[in-house]
């Protein structure tokens, strides 16, 4: 029986990256919930938050390490720069996942 070397079995950073992108995407959602804001102001970053947390996830399935390499180097930059927009109120999360997938990628190679 054919063993797979998937990324994450390799590596924890992907799953702690992954799992506190989902949480900070609930956590955003909860803020906008309880600001009441409406479903048109919330849904775009909660769709690109979504997507990056998706795609860490995704990154730490593949088989090949060089493209899990370059989706999770796309994470990083996404939740860096989605960190430095939202710095003044949960961009410090966004900064930690950024660092998270980051590190995971350098892991990587």
């Amino acid at each position: 029986m054919k063993e797979y070397a998937h990324a994450s079995r390799r590596d924890p950073l992907i799953t702690a990256a992954a799992v506190a992108g989902f949480g900070l995407l609930a956590v955003y959602v909860t803020i906008m919930v309880s600001q009441e804001s409406t479903f048109a102001d919330a849904f775009p970053w909660a769709l690109i938050m979504a997507a990056g947390a998706g795609a860490i996830a995704v990154a730490g399935r593949m088989g090949n390490r060089r493209h899990a390499r370059w989706v999770l180097i796309g994470a990083a930059v996404m939740f860096g720069l989605l960190g430095l927009a939202s710095l003044l109120s949960i961009g410090i999360g966004f900064l930690v996942v950024a660092v998270l997938s980051g590190a995971a990628a350098v892991r990587m190679t």
